[in-house]
């Protein structure tokens, strides 16, 4: 059993492409990536809003992190530091994100609170 320590509800949870990590994303405004065989927290980054959605993704030739929130922010963190690289200003509250595997860049997803769903 995963547990947040801020008992916040968690909003979302998905395998990277490995399976051997789950993203979590928390209505206390962080998304955790943690290790399936030991349970262990291996990063934790604050959004400042609660995360909708996080997913793992590739960024030129490194893991990545994508969180989406209630402050119409996508946002992308480095894996192995936890820095934010960028932040996508959405024309509405994002739902959902996830990336697209196989396009060469970087390529979401994304589902918005107005029943929007556009790839970016």
């Amino acid at each position: 059993c995963l547990q947040h320590e801020d008992a916040a509800n968690i909003l979302s949870a998905n395998f990277d492409p490995s399976a051997a990590r789950i993203i979590t994303a928390s209505s206390a405004g962080s998304a955790n990536i943690w290790e399936v065989a030991t349970g262990n927290k291996l990063l934790s980054v604050q959004h400042g809003h609660a995360v909708r959605d996080a997913h793992e993704c590739k960024l030129k030739g490194k893991k990545g992190l994508l969180t989406c929130a209630d402050d119409q922010l996508v946002r992308v963190w480095d894996i192995s530091t936890g820095q934010e690289l960028e932040r996508l200003q959405m024309p509405s509250a994002i739902s959902m994100v996830t990336p697209i595997p196989n396009t060469g860049k970087l390529t979401i997803l994304t589902g918005s609170a107005d029943g929007s769903v556009e790839i970016w």
